[in-house]
């Protein structure tokens, strides 16, 4: 909803906050810049697989990866 981007990246410049943009192949991408949440199943995605969901972490809060503004786009497990 381009109505809602303005409002969108002020929020994005809070440095308490993390927004990312939840897609999947029917989605066109967002904006350059913003990190991207994908699904396994969509071609275009890049990143890091969730942690917490490949067992790699035990939870979120352990992992971290999602609250921290210098990572980038996480996969998610379709389930």
């Amino acid at each position: 909803m381009p109505q809602l981007h303005p409002a969108l990246e002020q929020l994005r410049a809070c440095p308490n906050v993390e927004i990312f943009a939840s897609t999947d192949p029917t989605m066109p991408l967002p904006p350059q810049g913003w990190r991207v949440a994908f699904i396994e199943t969509d071609q275009r995605a890049s990143g890091v697989l969730c942690k917490e969901q490949t067992q790699q972490q035990e939870s979120c809060l352990a992992c971290g990866y999602c609250f921290r503004q210098d990572k980038g786009n996480v996969v998610f497990k379709v389930h």
